[in-house]
């Protein structure tokens, strides 16, 4: 009996070691081929997001971020991270992402995206995320390990949810940052 039991636990280990095993191949390897600057591109059947990174005069990193959903809205934002726009539906929309350098080829960061509903409610979801250049640096991986939605409706009751291990591959446009309209999404 203690001979099947151990041979169950050893293919239960087994399997769940295959498993694991499998979810970290799906992430691509962090590289130090390439350069974070230029235009990266994300697609999805919703919207498309641009990440424009190039340098200030002193050398510093400037990242803008810029989505542009199915139904037309769009925003990008400005060199500190933020942007207010007006969404497809008419309510207000405030996004702030910001970036650090986490080392020379990572960088670490805040998204908060605030939905200021007509109807006097609000949606926020935010995240910490890492990204990092993958595949000799034509990829740029975003990894948002916990995102979080928070819908508080009129009455000032709040519903929050979140999900896990959240990952969006960025594929490089441009070495350097070009308008919006020129990515061949």
């Amino acid at each position: 009996m203690k001979t099947l039991c151990a041979a169950v636990l050893g293919v239960i280990l087994a399997l769940s070691g295959a498993r694991l095993a499998g979810a970290d191949d799906r992430m691509p390897k962090p590289i130090d081929a390439g350069s974070f600057d230029g235009t990266w591109y994300y697609t999805d059947p919703a919207y498309k997001i641009a990440i424009f990174m190039d340098r200030d005069p002193t050398g510093l990193l400037r990242v803008r971020y810029h989505v542009k959903t199915k139904g037309g809205s769009e925003y990008e934002t400005d060199a500190g991270g933020y942007a207010r726009s007006i969404d497809d539906d008419g309510n207000v929309v405030e996004v702030l992402f910001t970036t650090q350098l986490a080392g020379p080829n990572k960088m670490t960061g805040h998204y908060e995206r605030t939905l200021h509903l007509k109807k006097k409610g609000k949606v926020v979801e935010s995240a910490d995320f890492e990204m990092y250049r993958a595949e000799g640096g034509r990829k740029l991986v975003v990894s948002y390990p916990v995102y979080t939605t928070e819908k508080t409706d009129p009455a000032g009751h709040t519903n929050k949810s979140s999900e896990t291990d959240i990952l969006r591959l960025f594929r490089k446009a441009s070495e350097m940052v070009v308008d919006f309209d020129e990515i061949a999404f």
